[in-house]
């Protein structure tokens, strides 16, 4: 499995919240109904956060409005996925993230 980050940005025209609702109800059931997507994450810059507005660390302008992090078989199957993302945000970027979950070995612990 592989995992993606995608910073991405709202139109102007929408607020923090409504973002958030435009990802949440429109785009993640089309991500989660894809074959070969098995997790999202969405973290949205919206009024639920507004209070620590202050202590976002922010180097260079623009800074993304959203994250998504998709759990995907194969990231470079990604075109059946990027028009969905693209159709939903004003622009947007993406990562593949190296990410390892330990195996714990139940029969003899360390």
């Amino acid at each position: 499995m592989e995992k993606l980050l995608y910073p991405l940005w709202k139109s102007s025209a929408l607020t923090g919240d409504e973002f958030c609702e435009e990802l949440l109800q429109k785009l993640a059931p089309k991500l989660s109904a894809l074959t070969g997507v098995h997790s999202i994450r969405l973290c949205v810059a919206d009024s639920a956060v507004e209070a620590a507005a202050g202590r976002r660390i922010e180097s260079q302008a623009p800074v993304p409005d959203a994250m998504l992090s998709l759990w995907v078989d194969f990231a470079g199957a990604a075109e059946r996925w990027q028009s969905l993302i693209d159709a939903h945000v004003s622009r947007s970027t993406a990562y593949l993230v190296a990410e390892a979950e330990p195996l714990v070995n139940q029969e003899h612990h360390p």
